[in-house]
C-alpha cells in the first residue's frame, strides 16, 4: 500500500506533528513521504519541530525528533551539528552502542580523537561485540598512541572477523 512505499522517517514525523498540534506539517510530511525528500530538505522542518516540542512536547517526542535530526546530520556529514544532538539524546537516557558509535565517529571527524576514544569505549561497553566498531575504536586508540589498548581491541575484532578489512592496516600501524 501507500504507507509501505513511504519513507518511514517522514511518516514518523507526520505522526509527531499531528500529536503536537501541527496538522499542516503532518499533512505535508505524509504527502512528502512519497517523494522522499533529501535530508537537507528535512532539516529546517525538524529544527522547527524541535523548538515546538521543547516548548510543549513530551520527552518521547523530543527523543524522536532528535533521532530524526541525528539521522539528517549523519547523512549530510554535519559532524559539528551532530555532536550536541547525540549528546542530548544520551543525556535523555537513551544509550546504546549505535548512538555512542555515531558520537565517536563525529568526534573523530572533528579531530577530537580523545573524545572519540571515550565514546567508542562507551559503545563497546553498552553494546555487543561488533568487529567494525572494535576496529574503529582500535584505529582511534592508535591515533592517540594508546597502543596496548588498541591491540586488545584488534584482537577482539580479529576473533570475530579474522579477514576483516583494515585489520592488517591497523596491525601495521601498531608495528610502527
Amino acid at each position: 500500500g501507500e504507507d509501505e512505499r513511504a519513507h518511514p522517517y517522514l511518516l514518523q514525523a507526520a505522526e509527531l506533528f499531528e500529536e503536537i498540534g501541527l496538522a499542516d506539517y503532518a499533512q505535508r510530511h505524509r504527502a512528502a513521504a512519497e517523494v522522499r525528500p533529501s535530508p537537507a530538505e528535512l532539516r529546517p522542518q525538524l529544527l522547527h519541530a524541535l523548538l515546538t516540542v521543547r516548548e510543549s512536547g513530551s520527552a518521547e517526542q523530543l527523543l524522536q525528533i532528535l533521532a530524526a535530526l541525528l539521522y539528517v546530520h549523519r547523512e549530510l556529514e554535519e559532524w559539528r551539528d551532530l555532536i550536541p544532538v547525540a549528546e542530548e539524546i544520551i543525556s535523555l537516557g537513551h544509550e546504546d552502542a549505535g548512538i555512542w558509535s555515531t558520537l565517536a565517529d563525529a568526534r573523530s571527524q572533528m579531530e577530537d580523537k580523545a573524545g572519540a576514544a571515550q565514546a567508542y569505549a562507551k559503545a563497546v561497553d553498552v553494546g555487543v561485540d561488533h568487529p567494525m566498531l572494535l576496529r574503529n575504536y582500535a584505529g582511534c586508540l592508535i591515533e592517540i598512541d594508546r597502543l596496548d589498548e588498541a591491540e586488545t581491541q584488534l584482537d577482539r575484532a580479529a576473533a570475530l572477523e579474522p579477514d576483516a578489512p583494515y585489520l592488517a592496516l591497523h596491525r601495521a600501524s601498531l608495528a610502527k
